[in-house]
């Protein structure tokens, strides 16, 4: 009884599992055909359609295709999809919310780029046809490969389950520039199939191969990043310049020339003029129609140096009046501010220093060897690819020379454009270089140029003069960022245009809306050198306003190309002109 008992539980123990492992297969997910149908073109680029019938037991609610890490123009049918990267294999994922059931059919259709490399016997053909990640086992496969040319070779197939070669599981078929293959054989789950090709050279047109300038390309870019490395260690690196403190404001020279003294650049045009008019020189009118008016009150003479005395007169050479927006102005300044700029040069920095333009070049060669290296891989095997190889490279290069502006803004304090045009540009590279798999090299690249745009905001390696220069400077800045009320008073007191002459300073150093903020509703005296036809400032605020609008115009390009600070479109160039006497005087 006992025995009879111990063979019934045993027996109804096997029952139990033979019926729960037939619901587990019932219920397991596999392809039940899949076809696999692969174009090559002259250049061994490939177009693949990849067709699978899924037999949906377990009512899944993702079906995951995965594809090669080059796949690109990638198209899906069979259901709402996304593109995503799944433990580092880039894959198409189809989802339902639902859950699918039944028989499924999902196709998708993909890219990849040059699939061949040239080798000492011929020409390498290979492409992955089951990339790892497939989570169902085929019972039937079905491949096709098409070739621009008459194929004469014994191809191989890889697998990853069946050892490295697997054509005796496959029925293979060569007729023409046609190479089918069928399995005759079950395939498992997360199982890879590759096919390869050794064909004879001139098979594929590889002149124009993606990537096959890759390796040479890094070297010239580390080689250009190590260059720009050791050459501001070598020529530009420079102890840092301290504060010095300042207590008193003693210029020697006008707010235009801080410029030179600390940018080694041309000296600011609108700074100039504000110097010029706090010195008595010039008057400044903005009339009704938003131009800016220059009024000469009286010649400049040994008093200034012979190169600021060139510029005032090259300005004033022909009429005591003259605008500010037009293109005499424009070219007369460019003309003659060189000069000034190269006086203070040749006092400010060692003979001996480096240039900061050589710095800047070679991280912008860095840059386009970068370019260079993206759109080699990014590029199709098209016949105008070494002519577009170069202008993208360009591009990448201008990019580069933005980041490194944004850097030398933020020494500078500068307002947010360059800034902001800096980070744009480097979001864009960032993701030309993601499409490249070169992300690394490009943060690389983005750190130089930056690091450079830094490292040359002050130009290179200073005199004594030019180190005492820049002291000075950067204590006036602290100086004019903490003034305080009742010392702008105190000098009010003394001098009644002490605001209007300490403005154009701030500005050029970067504290002008601190500066200006501190008196916001303090009504100094109305400013002698400077008027505005289209509003009456009455605080220091209002003033900085008012001086802000008019440096932007004068700084802006010359008045017959944009518009005005006004904002009204100035009237085209006739060939007869009014007097400049009639401009200033104009509604006054």
């Amino acid at each position: 009884m006992r025995r009879g008992k111990w063979y019934t539980r045993l027996a109804l123990a096997l029952l139990c599992l033979l019926l729960l492992s037939a619901d587990v297969f019932a219920a397991g997910d596999e392809v039940s055909a899949m076809t696999i149908a692969v174009d090559a073109d002259s250049n061994a680029a490939c177009r693949i359609t990849v067709t699978a019938e899924v037999e949906c037991g377990s009512s899944p609610t993702q079906i995951v295709f995965p594809l090669h890490s080059d796949a690109s123009s990638i198209s899906a049918t069979g259901g709402d999809y996304k593109k995503r990267t799944i433990d580092g294999v880039k894959c198409v994922v189809f989802r339902s919310d639902a859950g699918f059931s039944g028989k499924q059919t999902f196709t998708c259709t993909y890219s990849l780029p040059c699939s061949a490399a040239e080798q000492s016997d011929g020409q390498l053909f290979f492409v992955a046809l089951l990339e790892r990640g497939w989570d169902y086992p085929i019972r039937k496969l079905n491949v096709t490969l098409n070739f621009p040319t008459e194929v004469t070779v014994q191809p191989t197939w890889n697998s990853s389950y069946y050892g490295d070669v697997i054509d005796n599981f496959l029925h293979i078929s060569i007729q023409g520039n046609t190479v089918t293959a069928s399995a005759t054989t079950f395939l498992k789950d997360h199982e890879t199939l590759r096919f390869q090709m050794l064909c004879p050279d001139g098979f594929f047109d590889l002149h124009h191969q993606p990537g096959k300038t890759v390796a040479v390309d890094r070297i010239a870019f580390y080689l250009l990043t190590a260059a720009a490395l050791v050459y501001w260690f070598l020529r530009l690196r420079a102890k840092p310049i301290l504060p010095k403190k300042q207590q008193t404001f003693s210029p020697e020279a006008t707010a235009g020339e801080l410029v030179c003294q600390l940018y080694s650049q041309r000296p600011d045009a609108a700074a100039m003029l504000a110097s010029w008019g706090a010195l008595g020189y010039v008057t400044i009118y903005r009339n009704p129609r938003g131009r800016i008016i220059l009024k000469k009150q009286m010649d400049m003479g040994t008093e200034r140096k012979p190169a600021e005395r060139k510029l005032f007169q090259a300005i004033f050479l022909h009429d005591p009046l003259c605008d500010a927006q037009s293109i005499r102005f424009r070219s007369a300044y460019k003309a003659s501010a060189g000069a000034l700029r190269s006086g203070w040069t040749q006092r400010m920095f060692l003979k001996k220093t480096g240039s900061p333009y050589v710095l800047r070049l070679l991280a912008g060669g860095a840059g386009f060897v970068l370019g260079f290296m993206i759109f080699d891989v990014r590029l199709p095997a098209i016949g105008v690819r070494w002519l577009l190889l170069p202008l993208l490279s360009a591009v990448c290069a201008g990019l580069c020379v933005l980041v490194q502006n944004a850097g030398a803004s933020l020494l500078r304090r500068r307002r947010l454009p360059r800034q902001l045009f800096g980070l744009a540009a480097a979001g864009v590279l960032l993701l030309f270089a993601s499409g490249a798999s070169l992300t690394a090299m490009a943060l690389l690249c983005l750190l130089l140029q930056l690091f450079c745009g830094l490292m040359t905001t002050f130009g290179g390696q200073r005199s004594s003069i030019g180190r005492e220069t820049v002291s000075r400077l950067l204590g006036l800045r602290t100086y004019l960022r903490r003034m305080d009320r009742d010392t702008m008073q105190r000098l009010s007191r003394l001098d009644g245009q002490s605001f209007y002459r300490l403005l154009p300073f701030a500005e050029i150093l970067g504290v002008g809306a601190a500066f200006s903020k501190r008196f916001a509703d303090w009504q100094p005296e109305p400013c002698v050198w400077l008027t505005d036809a289209l509003s009456e400032p009455h605080t220091a605020k209002d003033f900085y306003r008012l001086y802000s609008e008019i440096a932007s115009a004068v700084r802006a390009e010359p008045y017959g190309r944009f518009t005005g600070i006004s904002g009204q479109t100035p009237q085209r160039r006739r060939r007869v002109r009014k007097p400049m006497t009639d401009y200033y005087e104009e509604e006054v």
